[in-house]
């Protein structure tokens, strides 16, 4: 089964990044608020390597990377999320990760477009666990986290930074999801 290659909120619509999508990136990856949980402000050499790696990932796996933009202004971008594969202190893993422009914080966006993907890995993906990750100091990132059934995994460096690791197997959010359903 495919993913979708477009997905929505009751707010955001999402599609996969292109090359097109450089002006967003410049925006999001520059953005002083957004970057101070990102580890700083990007140059543009290094943002254009970032999306060419995320239209790559999409090549090569069939899966990766969203843009996502508000359904009441198609052309006002909000922000990105991602699955992707991801080597983390020797161990492969599929990786969760977002970010979003400081407009649409607070409102939900990340935990909805984060649960949308978490069922793409599971369903679709058919992926046995998802880890994120977040600087210590990520208080909002990690709450994102722990609404979709991350659990605390570990501490530790990441790209020069602390970090805090979460996990979340299939099996914690099946049962999850069959609770819910009980409710």
């Amino acid at each position: 089964m495919l993913v979708p290659a477009e997905i929505e909120t009751g707010h955001l619509i999402g599609r996969p990044v292109r090359v097109e999508d450089l002006p967003h990136y410049i925006r999001l990856q520059t953005d002083p608020d957004v970057t101070k949980t990102l580890g700083g402000i990007a140059d543009e050499a290094t943002i254009k390597q970032r999306l060419n790696s995320a239209v790559g990932h999409w090549m090569a796996h069939g899966f990766g990377e969203y843009v996502f933009f508000s359904k009441l202004d198609p052309t006002h971008f909000a922000g990105r999320a991602f699955l992707r594969h991801k080597m983390i202190d020797g161990e492969s893993a599929i990786e969760l990760g977002y970010a979003y422009m400081p407009e649409f914080w607070g409102q939900g966006h990340g935990s909805a477009v984060a649960g949308l993907l978490i069922k793409q890995a599971f369903e679709t993906l058919r992926v046995d666990e998802v880890l994120s990750f977040t600087l210590v100091t990520n208080v909002a990132s990690r709450r994102v986290m722990e609404k979709n059934g991350f659990t605390y995994s570990h501490q530790g460096v990441y790209a020069g930074f602390p970090h805090v690791f979460l996990r979340l197997s299939c099996l914690a959010w099946q049962s999850a999801q069959a609770n819910q359903r009980h409710l």
